[in-house]
Order: C-alpha cells, then structure tokens, then sequence
C-alpha cells in the first residue's frame, strides 16, 4: 500500500535501498508525479512503541531543515498507521558509491564538496540538529554537488535496544572517539566525521581500516591520523592542517563549522594561497 497523508498518495515503484532500520523506496506523489523517495521502518521496528516515538519525533525535527544542500523531506506519515516520510529523489549516487567508482578525487573536487557538507553542517547545527551518522553513504552526489541525508535519524538507533558494537557495525569508519564511549555526542562529532570523508576523499579510503569494527573503532580512540600531507603531496596545506584540526581526539579543539567553511571557501577561490 502507498503512504497516504490526507487527500494525498504515493506510489512506490522500487526498491533504492535498505538499512538496519528501514527500507528506502523509489516513486512519485499521485497529485503532482513529483519525484520522492519514501523511507519506511521494517516491520519489526514498527512493533518498538518506543523507536517508532524517536521516529515521529525526528522526522519532525528533520522537517526544520531547509537548505539546498541537504535532502529536504516533502511530506511525513499522520500520527496513526504506519510510519514514513517522503523526501525529495535526488538524481545521482551516493558519495560512497561516488568514491568506489573514481578513487581519489581532485582538489578541487574534495573543496567543493567538503564546503556544501560544511554548509549542511552548519545549517542543521543552527538549528540544534545533530547528523551523528555522517558518511558517505549518507551524501548524495549529483552534477558535481553535494547533498545530506538522513539528519537526525540515527538518533532512532539509540531507542531500539542494539548494543554499542551493533550500532556501529559498518560505519565506525567514521564515528568520533567520543561517540564510543556511551556518551552524548554534539556537533564536534559531526565535524570529526567529515575531516575522516575529506581524507578518504583525498587518498581513496579511510585512514582507519581493519578487518573487524571493533578493532577501527580503538584506532579512533589510540591512534594519530596517518600522515595526509605524504599520501597527498599535492594538497594544500590549509587543507591538511584543516583535517588535522578536524579530526582531533578532543572534541573541543576542534574548528567551529564557520571556521571550517570559510578555510574551504577561501581555498575554492585561491588555491595556491
């Protein structure tokens, strides 16, 4: 059956994706035939009172969000029925997927995208919204530009009882040393995940790898970012000192999102500076 909100309907033509939480369907708005992607929680999920409450409540929240540079939502499910939320079909592929098929990108490239991710940042923490899932995956890359999703809905995880090990299971590429540890985490966390997508757009990978989640996510905790600079001799300086910075263990040395932009416009506009 097609999510309705009042007069109004979906139709759901395919599949575009599934997660541990819900499955993402490809389709258009009857009334108009706009393009949408409706994300819809899994039926086990939906018998969690509790998960489906954090849910309501962060599509709400995600609803605040209005920026070209983020994946906005068109529509959410009533309060009774079944849950879900309609954004908007972007054309294109993720970053992850982006970066699976080029590798390392261009400098050039690297800025442009890190600054519209710093843009999307810095619009959601204006609005006390923090991503704390950001990677790849969740950057859609169309025409050379990028665009967020899923703000906010990560914080769903935390309501459906999955240990700290099952909650990280396949991102904790870029999960932030003190997201480990239990407690809560803030914007820092989200900047701390983007210096990790600038250096795995600038090299082709992640800094961290190893063959089990765990043993990544105690390199977050341990171990210093390997040496940008030599695996990209041809980045800027600002840029590596910006990763460097960006990826500190300690969450309060870390740059302010205006900081972090404006480092990244300025080497757009100049860069040789």
């Amino acid at each position: 059956m097609a999510p309705r909100r009042g007069s109004g309907s979906y139709v759901l033509e395919r599949v575009l994706g599934q997660g541990s939480f819900a499955t993402t369907y490809g389709g258009y708005r009857r009334s108009d035939r706009l393009p949408v992607a409706v994300k819809v929680p899994h039926s086990h999920m939906i018998q969690d009172a509790d998960a489906m409450n954090r849910f309501r409540q962060e599509t709400r929240l995600g609803a605040l969000l209005d920026h070209p540079t983020i994946v906005c939502l068109v529509d959410l499910s009533p309060e009774s029925g079944m849950p879900w939320m309609a954004m908007e079909l972007v054309q294109g592929e993720t970053l992850q997927d982006y970066l699976s098929r080029k590798g390392k990108l261009e400098i050039s490239e690297v800025l442009q995208l890190g600054a519209e991710i710093t843009q999307a940042l810095a619009h959601a923490h204006g609005k006390g919204v923090v991503h704390r899932d950001l990677k790849p995956a969740n950057v859609m890359v169309s025409e050379g530009h990028a665009k967020v999703m899923d703000f906010g809905i990560a914080r769903v995880l935390d309501a459906v009882g999955l240990t700290t090990t099952a909650l990280f299971l396949g991102t904790p590429a870029y999960a932030a040393p003190e997201s480990l540890k239990g407690s809560r985490v803030g914007p820092p966390a989200d900047r701390y995940a983007l210096g990790i997508m600038i250096f795995e757009m600038l090299v082709g990978h992640a800094p961290f790898q190893a063959d089990h989640p765990l043993a990544v996510m105690d390199m977050h905790r341990s171990m210093e970012l390997p040496d940008l600079a030599s695996l990209r001799p041809d980045a800027p300086r600002r840029l590596v000192r910006l990763v460097e910075r960006l990826t500190t263990k300690n969450p309060e040395e870390r740059p302010e999102d205006p900081e972090v932009l404006m480092t990244l416009e300025d080497l757009i506009k100049h860069p040789g500076k």
